[in-house]
């Protein structure tokens, strides 16, 4: 599971409820609830990770209030916030991994080892935001990472070709043409041109690390074939994470061929395809200096190795 470095904003959002968790100091109270209407600065929140006898637990600090989310059975309220970056125990938390399949897959229950009880966030029952002991389905929780807020910029991409795998290979035929000479004395030298497509692919499959926006916009080249080996190609373009993107690449060719009396010319014109896979990491870096990683694997459609022929037959 991944865990934001500090410095970087995140929501917390229910999976039960679809609310969001929010801190503030601005009535009405309650200051630490959850909302289920548009995005607010004050449902933003970074960690602050814990060292030594801390190591492995996390105090969550709201980015308008200040303060962290405390969780406690003494007294009430049991779920709130208060200042001070984590004095207290009870401010710090362990992100306990969902089951890796079913609807808890990619969420985590916010559990406090000093009280013992997880965070919950539903709107079926009162009180709405609370904790208690036993596992339920309403503790369970995802990271809603802001693009906006966290000012990622792409630093680069780095494309391990080392470990690429170049899949399916088979000779793709993109066009004929033919030319026939039903002169009875006379060799024609015809020009043959062509101008054909081949389809071409590239997708960003998520893996690890940094969970990026399906859809976010990088601006790379992207790995392609010369001379039977995995390379990058110089060419940049936008290529969108997550989502499968379509398209074409574009051959043109243009040559001469013979063809005697009473004979054709077919002309052919072919390239290989095959399907590559590469492993990639994206470096990010934030607006406030954090730097992170996402990692996964490129595929794409890819050709290359354009070739001609032109071969003589009887008509």
């Amino acid at each position: 599971m991944f865990i934001p470095p500090e410095g970087v904003y995140f929501r917390l959002v229910g999976r039960e409820s679809g609310y969001k968790i929010y801190s503030r100091d601005d009535d009405p109270e309650p200051h630490l609830w959850h909302y289920g209407g548009p995005p607010y600065e004050d449902q933003l929140f970074s960690l602050i990770h814990g060292t030594g006898k801390r190591a492995g637990l996390y105090a969550i600090k709201g980015k308008v209030s200040g303060k962290v989310i405390f969780s406690r059975t003494a007294q009430t309220p049991y779920v709130g916030h208060i200042g001070g970056d984590g004095h207290y125990n009870d401010n710090w938390f362990k992100f306990v991994a969902g089951p890796s399949t079913g609807n808890h897959a990619n969420h985590f229950r916010i559990w406090c080892p000093a009280s013992g009880v997880a965070i919950f966030s539903r709107t079926t029952q009162k009180p709405e935001v609370g904790n208690y002991g036993p596992v339920a389905n309403d503790q369970y929780f995802s990271f809603q990472f802001d693009n906006d807020a966290n000012g990622l910029v792409v630093e680069r991409i780095d494309f391990d070709v080392s470990q690429g795998k170049i899949l399916g290979e088979v000779t793709m035929i993109l066009g004929t043409q033919t030319v026939t000479n039903t002169s009875q004395n006379q060799t024609k030298e015809p020009t043959f041109s062509f101008s054909e497509t081949a389809p071409a692919s590239s997708n960003f499959e998520y893996r690890s690390g940094f969970p990026l926006d399906a859809g976010w916009v990088l601006k790379t080249g992207i790995p392609a074939v010369s001379n039977g080996v995995i390379m990058i190609d110089s060419t940049v373009n936008d290529r969108k994470f997550g989502t499968p993107d379509n398209n074409t690449k574009t051959y043109t060719a243009s040559f001469k061929g013979k063809v005697g009396p009473g004979n054709k010319a077919i002309a052919t014109l072919s390239v290989q395809r095959a399907m590559l896979e590469v492993p990639y990491t994206i470096h990010l870096k934030s607006k406030s200096g954090v730097r992170t990683e996402t990692m996964g694997l490129w595929s794409g459609m890819s050709t290359w190795g354009l070739k001609h022929d032109v071969r003589e037959e009887q008509i």
